[in-house]
């Protein structure tokens, strides 16, 4: 795969714009900040025939509609055994490597955040222990572990 200029993606879409869902699905490693900056202006739909259409990005502030089924859930294959009390830290086992250094997901079940600190460790082929600490703001949180149970999900928030 090659690099994409903003040549390449005004002569991809022309004047169709609207095809920005198609080029996110194409290349998913890419944000859609990234996108939005390679193509430079932004659909304005109902409103196009007052500005011919486009509008170019003056600002940090755009809208994006987005199909939250396209989430990934990452399942727990055990039950941690820490509780987090204190600020400690938390092994957790999942069936992948998903999670990496400083990055941030929620628990599905509790609402309860982890942060990871420090790289994924691969136990087995389907068995990655990710250590993590609660996210909160006076280290008196512990973990839900009914939460926890292999099978539940989590989700990444961001890093």
């Amino acid at each position: 795969m090659r690099t994409r200029t903003y040549e390449d993606w005004s002569k991809f879409l022309g004047q169709k714009a609207h095809k920005m869902g198609i080029v996110a699905k194409l290349y998913p490693q890419n944000t859609i900040s990234a996108l939005t900056d390679l193509l430079g202006n932004v659909w304005m739909g109902d409103q196009k025939k007052k500005l011919g259409g486009f509008q170019s990005i003056d600002s940090t502030y755009f809208e994006w509609e987005i199909q939250t089924n396209q989430i990934k859930r990452i399942p727990f294959a055990a039950v941690p055994v820490e509780n987090g009390a204190d600020g400690s830290e938390i092994e957790m086992i999942f069936p992948e490597n998903y999670y990496q250094l400083e990055e941030v997901f929620k628990i599905d079940g509790s609402g309860q955040q982890c942060m990871v600190v420090a790289p994924p460790v691969r136990k087995a082929d389907n068995m990655w222990s990710v250590i993590v600490r609660l996210v909160d703001n006076d280290y008196r949180e512990v973990l839900d572990v009914t939460a926890c149970q292999p099978g539940m999900t989590t989700h990444w928030l961001g890093d």
